[in-house]
């Protein structure tokens, strides 16, 4: 924008211009441009003439009055119906023509729209509709990792063709190697702005519908070995020990009774620093979880989401919702710890169950302290995540029912629990026994009882004088 277009601009912002129409705005600059003149309210009522004029002169649709109605008519496109227009009435001629300007003057905001402002515009809708602000953060990276610098950025979503979609998505595969997840993921902003723009007009269909990706395309997600999400039978000892040593040392932190209390529960970090005394029911042995500690992001001049606060929200994570669970005697015990930890900290009278100098314990708080942990006895990092996956794995093999170990830790589907949470926690010793434990049918005995029967058989078959010995066995009991 030259120096002059760049005056005109600030000063076309103090009127009262339409400039979220861009064809709009822009056609006006250039407008001024050729004037030269300063006086900008004059210039745009002078513009805002000709251009009524224009689109008056260029609409192909004849402007009626009906005598009997006492009204004015005309037609404008619309695709949607059989013939391809819809009438339009209006009471005065003015009225009439107001709609008509109104409507190609939309049109020309639509033809320029790029998928770039189509985004930011959507942004703002899709901030409506989601609950977490963290949800918001992985769309922003998500854009800016495949969208932001790529072509189609600045592609007009009027110019996006169903072949172009799907050169460009299958490009974008081929690129990334995504699997289903990662897909999904990657090409939720478009497919979500395609039916924004549907919504709002300024598309007829979303292309991006007709777009087929095949399975065997995508990458087939890494399966993980067992070792790596959960942490097996003979690492846990170590890391309670630590941890037990640690608080000792530090007894104002009940931070690594945090941790040892996920093995127990099975709670997602976020809910073990929102538990409050209340949730609490010792003497029915059950936790009440309905709250977690959410990251609230906040969008900045940038265009990016950046970290604003950490606050506790008044719901879990999945659509399973608020829970009760079940407090065994390990889990009771590590409670009562803490509160007595409270009490001679001074911090019984806190709302929180996790607190420190008064201040509710945050979540990075916990997660430091099981990685502190970790590397302290030498064990390979795992997430406090992995926490909550053995639980799931010890209830499972403990032969607990699997639709109550999905209540207990809050999923909504059982599937879920299957397929995520179940892992081996033992070695290859000693699931090599299992596996021979479990696959032993006796058939050594079946063996040694098959060849008695034979004997049997063939002694007492030889010869018809001798007397079985069942028989002989009963002469015996009757002689005496």
């Amino acid at each position: 924008m030259t120096e002059k277009n760049s005056l005109h601009y600030n000063v076309v912002r103090g009127t009262k211009t339409n400039l979220t129409n861009l064809a709009y705005s822009q056609e006006f600059l250039q407008y001024l441009s050729e004037q030269d003149k300063l006086n900008m309210t004059d210039e745009l009522v002078n513009f805002e003439m000709l251009k009524r004029q224009d689109i008056l002169r260029n609409h192909k649709y004849s402007i009626w009055h009906s005598e009997k109605e006492d009204a004015w008519y005309t037609h404008l496109p619309d695709k949607t119906k059989p013939d391809q227009r819809r009438k339009v009435k209006r009471r005065n001629k003015n009225d009439l023509e107001n709609v008509i300007c109104t409507y190609y003057r939309e049109q020309d905001s639509r033809d320029g729209l790029t998928v770039a402002e189509l985004y930011r515009e959507w942004l703002k809708y899709k901030e409506l509709h989601v609950r977490s602000s963290g949800t918001m953060k992985r769309i922003s990276a998500d854009w800016k990792k495949y969208y932001k610098d790529d072509e189609i950025s600045k592609k007009k979503v009027r110019e996006l063709t169903e072949l172009y979609l799907d050169e460009w998505i299958h490009e974008k595969i081929q690129k990334y190697h995504f699997n289903k997840k990662q897909y999904y993921n990657m090409s939720a902003p478009i497919r979500q702005m395609m039916e924004f723009a549907v919504k709002k007009k300024y598309i007829e269909a979303n292309m991006f519908k007709n777009v087929k990706v095949e399975a065997r395309l995508l990458a087939n997600a890494v399966k993980k070995e067992d070792c790596t999400q959960v942490f097996m039978v003979d690492e846990i000892p170590v890391v309670f020990e630590e941890l037990n040593r640690h608080y000792h040392k530090y007894s104002k932190n009940t931070a690594p009774l945090a941790v040892e209390l996920a093995f127990f529960t099975g709670l997602r970090v976020g809910e073990l620093v929102a538990l409050r005394y209340k949730d609490i029911d010792l003497e029915r042995s059950q936790l009440h979880v309905h709250c977690q500690e959410t990251k609230e992001y906040a969008f900045r001049d940038d265009g990016e989401y950046h970290l604003s606060a950490h606050k506790v929200v008044g719901y879990t994570k999945s659509d399973a919702g608020d829970r009760y669970v079940y407090l065994v005697p390990e889990a009771k015990e590590i409670i009562k710890r803490i509160q007595n930890a409270n009490e001679i900290n001074g911090e019984s009278q806190q709302e929180f169950l996790f607190v420190k100098n008064g201040e509710r314990i945050k979540a990075r708080a916990v997660v430091y302290q099981l990685d502190r942990c970790l590397s302290a006895v030498s064990i390979k990092h795992k997430s406090i995540h992995k926490a909550r996956k053995t639980y799931v794995s010890a209830l499972i093999d403990g032969g607990v029912n699997i639709n109550e170990i999905r209540k207990q830790v809050g999923h909504a589907d059982v599937r879920t629990t299957y397929a995520c949470y179940c892992y081996n926690r033992f070695g290859e010793d000693a699931t090599n026994r299992q596996i021979a434990s479990a696959l032993d049918f006796n058939t050594k005995k079946i063996k040694e009882k098959s060849v008695q029967d034979q004997c049997y058989k063939k002694v007492t078959t030889s010869d018809h004088k001798i007397i079985p010995f069942q028989d002989n066995r009963k002469r015996e009991i009757l002689s005496k």
